[in-house]
């Protein structure tokens, strides 16, 4: 799809941060604070986009799905007491990190609890362990596979690992029900950062209020979610997944049984910053994003490993986080939607681009009703819709903040032995290039078959960049070739 015309490209450069960030591009419709903030005791409703993970936890499962990490490093002296205190700032003034839930009266509500005294702060003295990293990666894989208690609560701890006088690592586990992608790459670096900084020189907190919580949020989009809304966003759904394909038949070792085991492991990678900014590069001359060009070559990679014509992936979208007042706060905005690719006629890579821009673009437009409600109200058949739609899916972490001296962000290294994917991945942006990871059961993939989608996915990605216009019917004839 090319465009044209000033105003045309303006408005094409905001589309493409927003997919960057994963967020959503929407009309203003007069968000006013004072109009949705919920009053003093009120009943807080779950998100829409909450419910889903709700009625999955209420479903027994072996694996805790929805533990998310975020580990901190700190080089230099650290001050256990201002840390302490800024884990506790943090909680205080995010009510989404201090919510249980319960259900009353047949519904679930967010109960929202008194900020605590005093953060809960685990301190673990490696200093003169010996063999500390292997130690701490068992201390690590266990406390982040130790289930939460939705009703009781707190859903969230920290552990802090003091390696050294001049190294620490923090490691914070949430559930997912109180945090996205933005909430650990953005918002809590960010504040913790800067009030661990504020705390250790005796300066004022430099903060400011939050104007609007996650319960606002809540209740802002339940109000949008009125019937003319989902009757327009139905409408492209109900398009999107007629006739939808099967299940790829994808690994060769899956198992026939249509069992579920929810088990989870990771393998991580990385891709160069030379072929990160040869596809930055190739993005800015075509007006496509990053993310587009890695859904792209997943769509390329699984047609070379199938040669089915009709893909499905899903992606985890934020719904209201293009809003500055939902920007700054701790919680959940995420909605999976999918993106449907067809790779008819043997596109090239620039092609097969364009189609996923086209993808991506509808399934922002029409993101605000929850996967839950569409599967419903179109009597789709969930496991099917999951298999065919959710068993691979892809996303993109928003860029990392600059923080305060001394702090930085580590990769997600550890695994609480589930997933609610059969195969994820997740890519954030370092100075050194790219770090991927794949989050995948090992039920349904060999070890030895993650490691070749790795090897593989750079390898499709390096020839898309050499090759643009090259179609895929000459990867065929290159393939029938090394056969014969």
């Amino acid at each position: 799809m090319m465009m044209s015309g000033s105003n045309t490209l303006s408005q094409c450069k905001r589309e493409l941060l927003q997919y960057y960030l994963h967020g959503i591009h929407s009309p203003s419709d007069g968000l006013n604070g004072s109009s949705i903030r919920r009053a003093a005791g009120e009943r807080a409703p779950l998100a829409a986009v909450q419910e889903r993970l709700w009625y999955r936890f209420r479903v027994p499962s072996v694996p805790p799905l929805y533990n998310e990490n975020i580990t901190m490093r700190r080089t230099g002296p650290l001050h256990v007491a201002a840390l302490c205190r800024a884990l506790t700032e943090i909680v205080r003034r995010h009510e989404a990190w201090r919510t249980t839930f319960r259900v009353i009266d047949g519904r679930p509500w967010q109960i929202i609890q008194p900020p605590p005294e005093e953060f809960p702060l685990a301190v673990i003295n490696l200093r003169n362990a010996a063999d500390a990293e292997s130690k701490w990666a068992q201390i690590a894989t266990d406390e982040v596979s130790r289930p939460f208690n939705l009703e009781s609560g707190p859903l969230v701890r920290a552990t802090l690992a003091i390696f050294s006088e001049l190294e620490s690592r923090l490691l914070v586990t949430a559930d997912q029900m109180i945090v996205d992608g933005i909430s650990v790459y953005q918002v809590f670096p960010t504040e913790l950062s800067l009030l661990y900084e504020a705390y250790c020189t005796n300066q004022a907190v430099p903060l400011p209020d939050l104007p609007l919580q996650y319960s606002d949020f809540c209740i802002w989009h339940r109000n949008r979610l009125n019937e003319a809304t989902r009757k327009n966003h139905l409408d492209y759904w109900s398009q999107q997944f007629a006739n939808m394909p099967s299940a790829l038949p994808w690994p060769p070792e899956r198992s026939n049984s249509s069992a579920q085991t929810h088990r989870g492991a990771i393998q991580g990678f990385t891709l160069s910053k030379a072929l990160v900014d040869k596809l930055k590069a190739f993005g800015r001359d075509e007006n496509i994003s990053l993310f587009t060009l890695l859904v792209s070559a997943l769509t390329v990679l699984l047609w070379r490993y199938t040669e089915r014509e009709d893909i499905m992936i899903g992606t985890p979208v934020a719904v209201g986080r293009e809003r500055s007042e939902f920007q700054v706060l701790l919680g959940y905005f995420l909605n999976p939607v999918p993106l449907r690719v067809r790779t008819t006629n043997h596109p090239s890579f620039s092609e097969i681009s364009l189609r996923v821009q086209q993808s991506i673009r509808g399934a922002l437009a029409h993101s605000n009703v929850p996967l839950y409600y569409v599967v419903e109200s179109l009597a789709l058949e969930p496991n099917r819709v999951w298999d065919s739609a959710f068993a691979v899916s892809i996303s993109l972490a928003p860029p990392l903040p600059a923080l305060q001296g001394g702090w930085s962000m580590m990769p997600m290294e550890f695994a609480s032995g589930g997933s609610q994917w059969n195969l994820y991945l997740e890519f954030s942006e370092s100075q050194s290039g790219m770090i991927g990871r794949i989050q995948y059961n090992p039920d349904v993939f060999k070890v030895s078959t993650i490691l070749a989608v790795m090897e593989d996915f750079q390898s499709v990605l390096e020839h898309g960049m050499a090759n643009p216009e090259q179609r895929l019917s000459a990867l065929t004839n290159r393939r029938n070739q090394a056969a014969s």
